[in-house]
């Protein structure tokens, strides 16, 4: 797995709000509106699931909250992660060319685009949810259910989300995994997207163990 962390800077004043993961979503869609036009509409198929198979952190960068906004001075960041290397390397070179990102109503000068590869361990590893990380079931009448981390249905829906992912993204991996969230670091987190509320959980480094075979 491949990571891109796009550095930006606030020149201007520039608030956003809160709930602005669907901002984001818009800029990294824009960026593929021509390499990748189908990303938005139609993702990787498996089975009558379409994913979109990348993940992106929140914006982080020193910042002041009020009246429900949240606005960035000076250089601030975001990584996005995906399995499919054609991506970055689209996203990267849409970048370079424009000098610049649009989110939202503003458009934030470019400082810095930083590839990294990123390695998935084959035995054991203390990891970070630099994003929450949500799992949900529908019921009957339509509503979404989100488990916790103390749920073994939660790690149920987590491997089951990653072996479609995998397989949507053409691997043929057999692996399992195994998620030990430490309690003095675990936080829940609601957020809001796109009007929908989403509970996900997140934690530092020693919150969480990962094992794969």
């Amino acid at each position: 797995m491949r990571s891109l962390e796009i550095v930006l800077y606030a020149d201007k004043v520039a608030p956003l709000p809160l709930a602005y993961n669907s901002f984001l979503q818009g800029a990294l869609y824009s960026c593929w509106k021509d390499s990748f036009a189908a990303l938005h509409d139609n993702g990787y198929a498996e089975g009558s699931t379409n994913f979109r198979l990348f993940t992106f952190s929140p914006l982080r960068g020193k910042n002041r909250v009020q009246d429900k906004k949240i606005t960035f001075g000076g250089a601030f960041s975001f990584e996005v992660r995906t399995l499919e290397e054609d991506l970055l390397d689209s996203l990267a070179a849409n970048l370079a060319n424009q000098g610049c990102m649009r989110i939202g109503w503003d458009t934030f000068p470019l400082v810095n685009l930083v590839s990294r590869d990123r390695l998935i361990f084959p035995e054991k590893a203390l990891i970070k949810a630099v994003a929450p990380i949500s799992v949900h079931r529908s019921t009957e009448d339509g509503h979404s259910v989100y488990p916790d981390p103390f749920s073994s249905e939660f790690y149920d829906l987590v491997q089951l989300n990653l072996s479609r992912k995998v397989a949507a993204a053409g691997y043929d991996i057999n692996a399992e995994i195994a998620l030990t969230p430490d309690p003095e670091t675990l936080k829940k987190r609601v957020t809001t997207f796109k009007g929908i509320h989403i509970t996900g959980w997140e934690g530092d480094r020693k919150s969480t163990r990962l094992n794969s075979s």
